[in-house]
């Protein structure tokens, strides 16, 4: 078996579609992002042999205290370490980067990642690629408001927020936070201040790829387990 990683989701879902196409046994798996669960069981049904991670992205491995106490080297996983990591990586920080995600979470839901990435039919894109009439312009710019009514996103932030604290702890991390942003801020200055200065391209090749964890993840054993027996 071989594995190839690929930049972006979509660059992902294309590959294994190609490949269904060309009658070759290529799997894909991709980050979930902040896709629902009715939108994760779509989107694995209309694409043979993709399958979504269990958490936001693959870094929500690499951001629960347990998870990168799992993925140090032997020699680095002692009792002090432990306790440094349960201390930088939990309590207010935590509640901190759970309004971050919610937020994320939010703006999914109401398509904000539609027009804000400035593809051809976005914001700002749309407005901007040709000469347009008033009329035009106006119902645009209703059209975004009516997307991202501040108010309206404001109570849904609120009521996230809510729903993300009253998750089990254990899915804070692997459901609630932008792990690649709190990996990068949070984690690898924590990582530097026990072991010193690596980068944090330096740190992921060391927790994902020198040193497998001590235990797998449970979440992704069951993905794992069928590309293994297909």
């Amino acid at each position: 078996m071989q594995f190839e990683a690929v930049d972006k989701n979509q660059h992902v879902i294309e590959n294994v579609q190609q490949a269904s196409n060309e009658n070759l046994d290529v799997w894909g798996l991709i980050d979930r992002d902040w896709q629902t669960d009715i939108e994760v069981a779509e989107r694995e049904a209309n694409t043979a042999r993709l399958r979504v991670l269990p958490r936001v992205m693959i870094e929500n491995y690499l951001i629960a205290p347990s998870d990168v106490f799992e993925f140090l080297p032997p020699s680095k996983r002692t009792q002090t370490v432990k306790t440094q990591l349960d201390a930088g990586l939990s309590g207010s920080i935590v509640d901190d980067w759970l309004r971050n995600g919610a937020l994320w979470a939010v703006m999914h839901e109401n398509n904000a990642g539609e027009f804000c990435r400035e593809r051809g039919s976005g914001y700002p894109s749309r407005a901007l690629a040709k000469p347009e009439h008033d009329d035009v312009i106006q119902a645009l710019l209703q059209g975004w408001y009516a997307q991202l009514e501040p108010e309206q996103i404001m109570i849904k932030y609120h009521q996230k927020q809510a729903a993300f604290r009253a998750l089990p702890p254990v899915n804070w991390y692997a459901r609630g936070i932008y792990g690649k942003s709190f990996f990068a801020q949070i984690v690898v200055p924590l990582l530097n201040r026990l072991f010193g200065q690596r980068s944090e391209g330096q740190w992921r090749s060391e927790l994902y790829i020198e040193q497998p964890p001590a235990q797998c993840p449970s979440d992704i054993q069951p993905i794992l387990l069928e590309l293994l027996d297909f």
